[in-house]
């Protein structure tokens, strides 16, 4: 993966342009990890998506970044934008990988910017949440959470990195706000 390290004046130009992007299409910022946000760069090639992991596969596949998570240690990272084919295909997508957390959310774009702005203050609260129980989070395991609007939805915890998906633990109501919950619950 190819980085922009601190201090590098493309990594704040990368950040700039994202908030840029979202407001242009008059959305909140999503929320984007601390650590993540040094490294943010305009992936070009992706079209409007901006990000900390380089190079990208098809961002729409959400499959293929699950399946990496399942199958191979992956350094920290966030993705977000806009991708997808034709106005009832497009999606805007927010990847993340934490120790903890894998997180992968597409919204379809013809949501309501209310819905988004919802899903956006959602993830946010998911992070808030794991940070307050960093300590008490299962050794070894990382939350998976999947919201799709075009794939099969569903969290539950991941034993080892990389990891393979605990069953009893899979439910698949509400990913987001459930995950939440039961985080709280913790």
């Amino acid at each position: 993966m190819n980085f922009i390290g601190p201090g590098s004046p493309s990594s704040s130009e990368g950040l700039d342009a994202a908030r840029k992007y979202f407001e242009s299409v008059q959305l909140e910022m999503p929320f984007i990890h601390q650590e993540e946000k040094r490294k943010i760069i305009h992936i070009t090639d992706a079209g409007e998506v901006f990000g900390s992991k380089t190079p990208l596969k098809n961002l729409y596949d959400i499959n293929t970044f699950v399946g990496e998570v399942l199958s191979k240690p992956i350094s920290d990272y966030v993705v977000m934008g806009l991708a997808g084919h034709g106005v009832k295909s497009r999606a805007i997508h927010y990847y993340a990988v934490k120790e903890h957390l894998a997180l992968f959310v597409q919204i379809n774009e013809q949501e309501s910017r209310d819905a988004i702005d919802g899903t956006f203050h959602a993830i946010q609260y998911i992070f808030e949440a794991l940070e307050a129980k960093n300590k008490a989070l299962p050794e070894g395991k990382r939350l998976l959470i999947i919201q799709s609007d075009f794939y099969a939805s569903g969290y539950g915890w991941i034993q080892g990195q990389p990891g393979k998906i605990d069953e009893t633990t899979w439910k698949t109501e509400d990913p987001l706000l459930n995950a939440l919950s039961e985080l709280d619950e913790l």
